[in-house]
């Protein structure tokens, strides 16, 4: 028997016979892309560009980030893109500019959200107005930008992660944290709480644990019974009373990995308030055995 094959002339429309040459078909819809794929390599070279706009305004820019850049292949046209960028740019927008790549890039990096990485920024915008920090390491400056923006959405990060991530010298972002808190409006919540349900959520407790931890370690700050202990020390130590009075059966040693404190020290803050356990705990819970705390 004959066999046929059909060619689809998608320029034309047409689907023709490959044997005798019989138009099949005319003015098909074709359903696949409008224009042609090119790698950015290709791009970059000087290839077809697939894209029929440029990328979303930059708010944060006083351009909105509109200014025209003169591309440069490394080679003579790379002075004339140097004197191009001098000239389009002010220094401040040359600031934003690469804390905005930095911001990007570190907040992915530490699975934070879009609103944090615009959070960072609009903070980072306002010191650098103010000129609050001029002169300080721009590392140091983005991870105090991002530690209080992600606290203030509360997805907060310790100090140490965002250092792993960024590079920046710990005295420096403890300092340039200090700082913005002094220049800037109070931003974001209790930290204490915010790690306390971290920690619950990593040691898989159920949701009603969960906000108990939380409650526990926002009372033990409102009531300054732990002032001036370190935010984390004061979440691990809600966990562990959770885990003791909702018999959990997780002990010490795994929420001092999981929080990345010793266990002296949450045990001597353990000690601090124990005294103050029922104030703590009351009307959390009714199911809770508050007699199961141990004394250590």
């Amino acid at each position: 028997g004959l066999s046929f094959s059909f060619l689809v002339d998608y320029r034309e429309g047409n689907v023709t016979c490959g044997t005798c040459g019989r138009v099949q078909e005319s003015r098909i819809i074709d359903e696949s892309s409008e224009w042609r794929n090119f790698s950015k390599e290709n791009s970059a070279r000087g290839g077809d560009e697939t894209k029929r706009a440029g990328s979303a305004n930059i708010t944060m820019l006083a351009d909105q980030g509109l200014c025209t850049f003169i591309s440069s292949d490394g080679t003579k046209d790379s002075m004339l893109a140097r004197y191009g960028q001098r000239s389009a740019q002010s220094g401040l927008d040359k600031t934003l500019q690469k804390a905005l790549r930095s911001f990007e890039e570190y907040c992915n990096v530490l699975t934070l959200n879009r609103n944090v990485e615009e959070e960072a920024m609009k903070l980072f915008k306002t010191i650098s107005e103010q000129r609050a920090l001029k002169g300080r390491q721009h590392n140091a400056v983005v991870s105090a930008c991002i530690f209080l923006a992600a606290r203030a959405s509360y997805s907060s990060r310790t100090i140490k992660d965002i250092i792993n991530v960024t590079q920046a010298d710990h005295t420096d972002t403890l300092r340039c944290i200090s700082m913005i808190k002094k220049v800037t409006p109070s931003r974001g919540c209790n930290p204490a709480e915010e790690y306390a349900q971290q920690l619950s959520v990593r040691l898989k407790f159920n949701p009603k644990c969960q906000r108990g931890a939380k409650i526990i370690a926002s009372r033990a700050i409102e009531k300054g019974m732990l002032t001036g202990k370190n935010p984390m020390t004061v979440a691990g130590v809600s966990v562990y009373m959770v885990s003791c009075v909702a018999q959990l059966d997780i002990k010490l040693p795994e929420i001092s990995r999981a929080s990345n404190k010793t266990e002296n020290t949450l045990r001597n803050c353990y000690k601090n308030i124990f005294s103050r356990r029922f104030e703590l705990l009351k009307d959390i819970d009714s199911s809770w055995n508050l007699d199961l705390l141990p004394t250590l």
